[in-house]
């Protein structure tokens, strides 16, 4: 359950902090784990993981891949080898790719 709230808590913030241009569906009690895209760049797929609520409450492994025509996610140019983030950093890292535009 413990990664789950903090599924919750990050989804409220991206919500909050990227509105309309977030891509996301609402989280289920089972996900420890959840993805989302940018409208603004819909080429960039961004998926979440609590390490089956193992982590530390609201610390995630954050993951950006490209993807393509031909797959779902391509290329990753963020993660796996990043360190563990807080709420406040994933939100920082979705913001500069969203600055970034077509990746």
């Amino acid at each position: 359950m413990a990664g789950f709230q903090s599924c919750v808590r990050l989804h409220e913030a991206l919500c909050a902090r990227f509105g309309r241009d977030l891509i996301i569906d609402a989280i289920e009690p089972s996900q420890d784990a959840f993805g989302w895209r940018l409208e603004s760049n819909p080429r960039l797929v961004f998926s979440v993981s609590t390490l089956a609520g193992e982590l530390p409450p609201e610390r995630f492994d954050l993951q950006v891949s490209v993807s393509d025509a031909t797959l779902e996610n391509g290329e990753i140019v963020f993660g796996p080898a990043s360190p563990i983030l807080s709420i406040d950093e994933v939100c920082d890292v979705v913001a500069s790719y969203r600055m970034q535009g077509d990746a």
